[in-house]
């Protein structure tokens, strides 16, 4: 796999990283539920993925998590089982409901939401100390 186009693995050769972005992957399908304990960098950005974002809860390693400008929908899941979490990015989907809350992600120091169809009011983000990029449109 240390071949493979797109994925890093570690020194153990285990996936730690999976870089997918961009519009000439033109990747066309729903997301699944990953099993990868070592990965920590999962961008899938600018292709044309669709249906609902899973809660990636098998990722405990996972830091960065960018799935912007694809066509995913319905609401975006509780993340609690992604403590390393560091920057998400879920722009310019069709993503609706209510924005949740992120207080079990105390490592988010980005949180890019914008271009969605998201309703209600914007969290308390006072117990992520580290924020520093907020997306809201």
């Amino acid at each position: 796999m240390n071949t493979w186009y797109g994925i890093s693995l570690s020194a153990e050769g285990c996936v730690q990283k999976i870089d997918f972005k961009g519009i000439s992957n033109n990747l066309s399908a729903v997301l699944i539920q990953l099993n990868l304990s070592q990965l920590t960098i999962l961008n899938l950005s600018n292709n044309q993925l669709t249906g609902s974002i899973p809660n990636f809860d098998k990722l405990p390693s996972l830091q960065s998590l960018n799935l912007g400008s694809n066509q995913l929908s319905g609401s975006i899941p509780n993340f609690d089982k992604l403590p390393n979490l560091q920057s998400l990015d879920l722009h310019s989907n069709q993503l609706t409901g209510s924005i949740p809350n992120f207080d079990k992600l105390p490592d988010l120091q980005s949180l890019n939401l914008d271009v969605n169809q998201l309703i209600g009011s914007i969290p308390n983000f006072d117990k992520l100390p580290d924020l520093q990029s907020l997306g809201f449109k």
